[in-house]
This record gives structure tokens, C-alpha cells and sequence, in this order.
């Protein structure tokens, strides 16, 4: 299967490593991070806080089922610092990338997307979601600091200026 996620995902994204799933740790300070709503998903969207409700014991859960991880990030060049458009058009490109993978892969898996669920323009929440079996929680969501989890990979996490850096992952046997 890594494989196929390699050939997949290889010219598509700018780095990606393999990981065992008991490597990613759940840390309860990015779910701190959440509240602060710096991205203005929390209390928003099915697939943040609070709404996904004990994302340790949802991680563990995912850890259990699934024993390794394909962490992958595309870099994103910007205008400058505040290029909210190209942002934007960074994490809907992964978005599509996600999406195209998830209708071509032939084997169990669960995304861990870039940032709160994007599956539809607005999310139904407080409603119930429209779509529960596509729906995926971010990393962070999951209380996992992707800047460690980057530096463990051997991934880099900051590309220099002017640039955003988008990760996502696969949780696969």
C-alpha cells in the first residue's frame, strides 16, 4: 500500500514520509490552540472542536485500526504574509488531491486532513453532517502538533517566506 501512496501522491506534493500510527501523540494543548479559533472553525464545523468530542480517544481509536501513516506536505507560495487568496487556493489544491485519492484507493483508510473538514462550502453544523463517512478531522483537531510530528518525519514544516505549508495524512495497514 505505501507503494500505491507513493506513486499516488509522489509528484503531487513536495514531501512525505512513512510513520507507525503509535507514533502520533496526542497532546492536549493544540485543542487549546483550537479554542483560541485563530482559523474561525471551532464551535463551526463537525470535524473541530468542540464538536469532535474526545479527539484523544478518537486518535487511539485510529491508532488501534490502522498501523501506519503517510504524512504528506505541499508548500504554497504567497504574495506575502497576508495572501489569504493564495492560502485558500493552497489548501483546496490538497483538498481535490485528497479527494481524488479517496476515489482511487482500494484499501481501508482514514484522511486527516489540512485544517477543519472542507467537504462542503458550509458546513451543516450544528445540524446534522451531510456527509459522516467522508467527513475527516485535521491532524490538529486530533490534538496532534504537526510541527513535531514534521521534525520526527524529517519533513520540513517552515518553507521560508512568503510560503504556507499544508499537511495532511493517510492512516493505512
Amino acid at each position: 500500500m505505501y507503494e500505491f501512496l507513493v506513486e499516488f501522491f509522489a509528484t503531487h506534493v513536495d514531501e512525505y514520509a512513512e510513520l507507525a500510527s503509535a507514533k502520533l501523540i496526542h497532546s492536549p494543548e493544540m485543542l487549546r490552540n483550537c479554542a483560541l479559533n485563530h482559523c474561525g472553525k471551532y464551535n463551526r464545523n463537525w470535524m473541530c472542536p468542540p464538536a469532535l468530542e474526545n479527539s484523544e480517544a478518537l486518535l487511539e481509536s485510529l491508532k488501534n485500526r490502522f498501523g501506519k501513516v503517510f504524512l504528506f506536505s505541499k508548500i504554497r507560495l504567497l504574495r506575502d504574509p497576508f495572501d489569504i487568496e493564495n492560502m485558500e487556493a493552497g489548501r483546496k489544491t490538497v483538498e481535490r488531491l485528497l479527494e481524488d485519492f479517496r476515489k482511487k484507493a482500494y484499501f481501508p483508510h482514514q484522511i486527516l486532513a489540512p485544517g477543519a473538514c472542507g467537504l462542503c462550502e458550509t458546513c451543516a453544523y450544528p445540524d446534522s453532517c451531510r456527509f459522516p463517512e467522508l467527513a475527516s478531522p485535521s491532524l490538529e483537531a486530533l490534538g496532534i502538533n504537526v510541527t513535531e510530528l514534521a521534525k520526527a518525519c524529517g519533513i520540513r514544516y517552515h518553507n521560508g517566506p512568503n510560503t504556507v505549508t499544508y499537511f495532511a495524512a493517510i492512516l493505512y495497514d
